[in-house]
């Protein structure tokens, strides 16, 4: 488990901040202006995703009411993509704050009421896959 302090500075080449400027692969369910959602290279449950402001943000601490709204309801979405393209019957979303925070780039699980299917790492073919499905059942607006 990660502990990264609320405290610790904004690290401008953690992996999400690399994505974001597209020095690190990703697999993309969704990308607006605001906002990604790809693939986690691991996961429990098949489906499983990452929202990611695109703005550099440590934490929920300092992110406004209305970030955290934007990427809230964001992650909803992401949440209905997954029971339209998988059946999953809900969702959970995860945010970490220092404690068990991995990258120190605020980002939100959306994980899936899926079947426990355990891959570390999860081939690249099946993330793309993974994104793809999702992508295609995305909602406009929810």
């Amino acid at each position: 488990m990660a502990f990264r302090p609320l405290d610790a500075p904004y690290d401008e080449n953690n992996p999400f901040a690399r994505i974001l400027r597209d020095e690190l692969p990703a697999s993309r369910v969704f990308e607006d202006e605001e906002v990604l959602v790809i693939m986690p290279l691991q996961w429990e449950h098949p489906g499983h995703a990452l929202v990611i402001p695109k703005w550099p943000v440590r934490h929920l601490l300092d992110m406004t009411r209305e970030e955290m709204g934007r990427v809230l309801h964001l992650a909803t979405r992401v949440g209905i993509a997954q029971q339209q393209a998988l059946g999953a019957t809900g969702f959970s979303i995860l945010q970490n704050n220092g404690r068990d925070q991995a990258v120190g780039h605020v980002h939100f699980h959306v994980i899936p009421n899926t079947e426990r299917v355990p891959q570390n790492p999860v081939p690249r073919s099946e993330l793309d896959r993974m994104a793809k499905q999702l992508s295609a059942a995305f909602p406009t607006d929810a």
